[in-house]
């Protein structure tokens, strides 16, 4: 828990404190007046490096932060080897006093860093006292059978330096111990104990002549320039180049390490992903420098508007994220939420012009939406699409929004393998004209009946095959069923044209109109057979190249009919501009029209608008002879809906149409009879017997 952690780091702070001064005190009052009668030249230059080396550190980089070492410890070192004990204590006491005062850290902070020098060097003192008679008097230098001890003696202070930081950074962030002792290890072996490896020479060299210590700073200046190599290498392959921000790589440690540290406070962690709406009209409009700008604004603003100890970053694009660990408070992530949203919306000036930017935010929690990095991240992103498409600002996780849930994985394996298998079969739903009630086109539309998980609705394995990739096959397996099963109806004396629905990634694609040619070509069906059925929102998806593959369609001869019409947007700019045929109503206005007055208002302005334009007019979901009386009335072409008949496997098809030709009066369920006389009945039953 919170409290007992901060009185541990309290207390732990406070011991050795308390223990470095007093250590620091009797180390001075034993053997100062010594150290000071032993004071020259040389232990006064060793003492001067101690505290530069201290003020000027060395920066290194280190699990992806930034850190510093110090050269003190050398200087130091080699000052215990060449003087009483107080004169080293003291040297290193005063340097991390110079340090930490220039950089006006807390007094708590400065004491625990005098604590924590002054005991690892009084170890190492007391190490050298019980094994050695080190320093020798006047200024004799250690012999060889001194080494051994000397380098005890080092790594007790390396050995205690380590621990008493480790438990300290670990007390303040609450990871383990241990861990992190392991986890640093190699760095500390490699710098700090590299740099008391060199107290010897530097005291070795003194003793030969003070004029060759100036020598000892090349490997130093050569490490200097190699931490300095390393940061710069490190900031480029782990911050992003335009804003500063950490990038995905280093996003992903901190958000690991974020739920490390909640894990063992019992907290929340949290992960944001923020992606800006409608970013790349202002990059395509404005140009790549303004976008710069704007993404240089944005990452500023986010970063004010968290705590120090989250982390923002961008992923790429216009793409954000900000990883929250230790969350505590209930509301605390919509909370923030909303301060990012808010800090996004203010106006952006880039040239005197005023940009409005709004973002899009995906929450996920952890433990409740996931236990690793890469699943916080990957339900951050389901949850942001889903606050992109409903306009909503921010959204939490939640299961049943994801649309890559291991069983839809699954799923899109096994739709894969019903397309080749042929376990997905089109049935057909007639087209009745309002006039006389003949049916000369139906709509074809994709069923599953999976072999284990029985009938699977369009509406679920669509937007798989959307996703997956799978549309492009699922659309040219319909066109080509489709306009098979037309010829079949044709040779058996059937006049049945069929429509085929497209989606949007099949619109845009340029080989659509050689796949459609091809499915013609295979069914030697003539082009006026097939009609394909397009939405608003398609169009709109890539206008030029919508309008070029839908007039290359039309130049070949297939009839082209506008679905859903009057749920989109932008529909009266392009529907002059489009080769169409024909024009869908959708259903939400047809459904109700003969209840509310207002829904019948659009249909009958539809109707209008259509037939001023030469296009003939279809009313989805028609559902009673209410609404089938009012679509007469007001001039509608053909309908279709459950009043008429549901899709239909062909070989039913070609039943319901021949039973539908001997009814001579209305009959729901059938719509108005066709009027074809003994003729066209005979002719049916033909049919149907061919088919059956």
């Amino acid at each position: 828990m919170l409290l007992p952690r901060v009185d541990a780091l309290r207390a732990f702070v406070g011991l050795v404190s308390f223990a470095g001064l007093a250590t620091l005190a009797a180390a001075v009052s034993l053997g100062g007046g010594d150290a000071l009668a032993r004071l020259d030249a040389v232990s006064i230059l060793f003492a001067v490096a101690v505290v530069i080396g201290e003020c000027v550190p060395l920066r290194m980089v280190r699990h992806g932060t930034e850190t510093e070492i110090t050269t003190s410890s050398t200087f130091a070192f080699a000052l215990l080897l060449s003087c009483p004990p107080a004169a080293a204590i003291a040297a290193m006491a005063l340097g991390a006093l110079v340090s930490d005062l220039a950089r006006r850290k807390s007094p708590t902070k400065i004491a625990f860093n005098v604590g924590q020098y002054v005991l690892a060097m009084g170890a190492a003192a007391a190490v050298l006292a019980q094994l050695t008679s080190v320093p020798l008097p006047g200024r004799d230098v250690f012999a060889p059978v001194d080494l051994p001890a000397i380098a005890l003696a080092g790594l007790v202070y390396f050995v205690a330096n380590a621990m008493l930081v480790a438990r300290v950074i670990t007390l303040a962030e609450g990871s383990a111990f241990l861990a992190y002792l392991r986890r640093d290890f190699a760095l500390q072996t490699s710098t700090v104990g590299l740099l008391l490896g060199l107290a010897p020479i530097v005291v070795i060299a003194a003793d030969f002549s003070v004029v060759l210590l100036p020598l000892l700073g090349l490997p130093l200046l050569a490490v200097q320039r190699a931490g300095r190599s390393a940061v710069e290498k490190e900031q480029q392959a782990l911050h992003d180049n335009l804003t500063g921000l950490p990038n995905r790589l280093l996003f992903a440690d901190r958000v690991e390490q974020a739920i490390h540290l909640s894990s063992r406070e019992s907290t929340q962690a949290a992960v944001m992903l923020i992606d800006l709406d409608h970013f790349k009209e202002i990059n395509d409009t404005l140009g790549h420098h303004a976008g710069d700008v704007l993404l240089q604004t944005i990452a500023g603003r986010l970063e004010a508007a968290v705590r120090d100890a989250d982390t923002v970053a961008r992923l790429g694009g216009d793409e954000f994220a900000v990883a929250l660990p230790c969350v505590r408070a209930p509301g605390a992530v919509e909370r923030v939420a909303q301060t990012v949203l808010a800090a996004v919306a203010q106006p952006v000036l880039l040239d005197d012009m005023r940009l409005e930017v709004e973002a899009s935010v995906g929450i996920a929690v952890f433990p409740h939406d996931g236990a690793s990095t890469e699943e916080l991240l990957r339900h951050a992103d389901v949850a942001m699409y889903r606050a992109k498409a409903a306009g909503t600002g921010h959204e939490h996780y939640a299961a049943e929004i994801d649309e890559r849930t291991p069983d839809r994985l699954k799923l899109t394996g096994e739709l894969r393998e019903a397309l080749e298998s042929g376990e997905l079969q089109l049935a057909y739903q007639p087209k009745v004209s309002l006039a006389d009630g003949t049916v000369s086109s139906v709509e074809a539309l994709l069923r599953w009946r999976h072999p284990v998980r029985g009938e699977i609705t369009p509406d679920r394995f669509i937007p798989i095959a959307e996703q997956s990739g799978l549309i492009t096959a699922l659309t040219t397996h319909t066109i080509r069923s489709g306009a098979s099963q037309a010829r079949a109806w044709l040779d058996a004396g059937l006049d049945l044209s069929v429509a085929v629905n497209l989606s949007a990634r099949c619109l845009i694609d340029r080989g659509l109109v050689d796949d459609v040619a091809d499915a013609l070509g295979a069914a030697s069906l003539p082009p006026d057979r097939l009609t394909l059925e397009i939405t608003e929102s398609m169009i709109m998806a890539d206008p030029d190249r919508a309008r070029e593959v839908l007039e290359r369609l039309r130049a070949m001869g297939v009839g082209l009919s506008l679905d859903d019409f009057g749920t989109g947007y932008s529909s009266l700019a392009y529907l002059k501009r489009l080769p169409l045929d024909e024009l869908k109503i959708d259903r939400s206005f047809v459904s109700g029209m003969d209840a509310d007055p207002a829904d019948a208002a659009i249909v009958g302005s539809t109707v209008g608008l259509a037939h001023s334009l030469g296009l003939r007019v279809v009313a989805e979901g028609v559902e009673g002879e209410r609404v089938w009386d009012q679509l007469v009335a007001l001039g509608c072409d053909a309908a279709q809906g459950f009043f008429l008949s549901r899709a239909l496997p062909p070989a039913e098809l070609a039943r319901w149409l021949a039973e539908r030709d001997e009814l001579q009066t209305p009959r729901a369920g059938y719509g108005k009879p066709a009027g074809r006389g003994s003729a066209g009945t005979t002719q049916r039953r033909t049919a149907v017997s061919q088919i059956a």
